[in-house]
């Protein structure tokens, strides 16, 4: 037993043991799911500690997924027929798409399932487990999906309907809380593709499912709360001055006047705890008189605003450090705002271009599944026809930067042809080749109709009498008269 060593990463999930030069590993993937309940509630500035602070989780997982895939992505195909149905497919499809990209920033992951009938649902993460191969665990050969319903009317029935997914079939099991009869029913999988894709955020590389994108900003939320709430608080008592008493006289003498004139308070905090506070109801507008020397006055607290302002945009700085997401894409006002988002477009631009080459990998699942149910239902369309994305450009100054090169290359040099040049445009042609083909269809036509309008305009100038020539002839008729 000389030479143990265990290595703990990640979480407590994931561990190996090394027993002398032996590696025993019990799992090598971190299994480790987010918490989603708490990410739906930290979002909505319900979670404690976060009910203030926790509001700037929503805008995060927003702008990311507006700027990433905001814009509809066009595909190209090397099959014609397959790439004109996947971008009409897309295109209806893009806000279920862009919707599930956004809940997998704010949770974690998601689950799209792409039905046989080229509808999709959206399903949430804690809904679906993974179905692995009982003779090789490494092997995810499917999905089980577990959903649970109440009788709309009658409460008290419910109703779980369990669909298993993999790339044979697909098992629908019903089980009713009324004890009523069910048996399984078996669809058959006709493409041998698993029609549910998994959407991770932040996925590392042995880890089995994703990460919502502010887990590393909740301690700095956590202290944004603290200050602004202690900075509201101290605002309303600063707002309401505190009556005081002084030179009332010994600390017994205070502890008296607080047994004789104080009521306890019991009160509930956010996190659950209860705190008990002794008050004197004081009435402002009657007259207090006292024995002795002790004198009455209002205290205000000092103004902590300065302070407050200061910590607050420190941690917010440290936010936007943390998300690389700029200062000016929250929409605030910065000083030379110009210049300041000029200079920070350039990187955030190569930051979204990553997202979305991380975002290739789903989404190219998702189209190879689309165009593999449409090889069904149109035989010429090939299902293992290659397939890539063409994204719109982030700023006008890479369409710009395209449409300078391919007047280059496809003007004075002629290096590409028509095709190539209208593909890498940044229009959207759905069909590069179908396009030019009507453009000189329409050329031709054009070049007819002119054409004929010429000829027809010729045959009338040639049927029209010359004025000169009529003069000559009358002249000898007024000669011989």
């Amino acid at each position: 037993m000389a030479n143990l060593l265990q290595e703990l990463i990640g979480s407590a999930k994931r561990f190996t043991i090394r027993l002398r030069n032996i590696w025993s590993t019990y799992t090598q993937t971190d299994l480790t799911q987010p918490d989603y309940a708490f990410w739906d509630r930290a979002r909505r500035g319900k979670a404690v500690g976060l009910e203030i602070s926790g509001l700037l989780l929503k805008p995060l997982a927003s702008k990311i997924a507006s700027y990433v895939m905001g814009q509809e992505p066009r595909w190209k195909c090397e099959d014609a027929n397959a790439q004109i149905r996947l971008n009409e497919w897309w295109s209806s499809a893009h806000a279920q798409m862009l919707r599930t990209y956004e809940e997998s920033l704010n949770l974690g992951d998601f689950y799209i399932v792409i039905n046989a009938d080229l509808s999709t649902t959206i399903i949430p993460p804690h809904l679906v487990d993974p179905i692995v191969d009982e003779n090789n665990f490494s092997q995810r050969i499917g999905f089980r999906i577990t959903q649970s319903f109440s009788h709309p009317t009658d409460t008290g029935r419910t109703m779980t309907i369990v669909n298993e997914y993999t790339a044979e079939k697909r098992v629908e099991t019903i089980t009713r809380s009324d004890g009523a009869p069910t048996s399984p029913k078996s669809y058959k999988n006709l493409i041998g593709l698993i029609p549910v894709v998994h959407v991770p955020n932040r996925k590392g590389m042995d880890e089995e499912y994703g990460r919502p994108e502010g887990e590393g900003t909740i301690p700095l939320l956590q202290k944004y709360g603290e200050i602004i709430d202690a900075a509201i608080k101290g605002n309303i008592r600063q707002g309401r001055p505190t009556p005081v008493i002084e030179q009332m006289g010994d600390t017994r003498a205070v502890e008296q006047f607080w047994q004789k004139y104080g009521r306890t308070v019991t009160q509930e905090n956010l996190d659950g705890t209860t705190e008990a506070n002794t008050v004197i109801d004081f009435d402002a507008d009657n007259l207090v008189t006292l024995p002795g020397t002790a004198t009455f006055s209002y205290k205000s607290p000092v103004s902590a605003s300065k302070d407050v302002e200061v910590l607050l945009g420190l941690l917010f700085y440290l936010y936007l450090q943390h998300t690389e997401v700029p200062e000016f894409v929250w929409g605030n006002a910065i000083a030379s705002s110009k210049a300041s988002a000029e200079a920070q477009m350039p990187p955030f631009i190569k930051w979204l271009e990553k997202k979305r080459g991380l975002a290739e990998t789903w989404m190219q699942q998702v189209a190879r599944i689309v165009v593999a149910y449409y090889s069904i239902f149109e035989t010429r369309i090939n299902a293992q026809t290659k397939i890539a994305i063409q994204w719109q450009p982030l700023n006008e100054e890479d369409g710009k930067l395209i449409l300078d090169a391919l007047k280059y290359f496809h003007g004075e040099q002629a290096v590409i042809d028509d095709k190539t040049a209208l593909e890498l445009s940044p229009l959207r042609i759905e069909n590069a080749a179908k396009a030019i083909e009507d453009g000189r269809k329409q050329r031709e036509e054009r070049q007819a109709e002119q054409d004929e309008l010429q000829n027809a305009a010729i045959e009338r100038l040639a049927k029209t009498p010359d004025p000169d020539e009529d003069d000559q002839d009358e002249k000898p008729k007024d000669r011989a008269a």
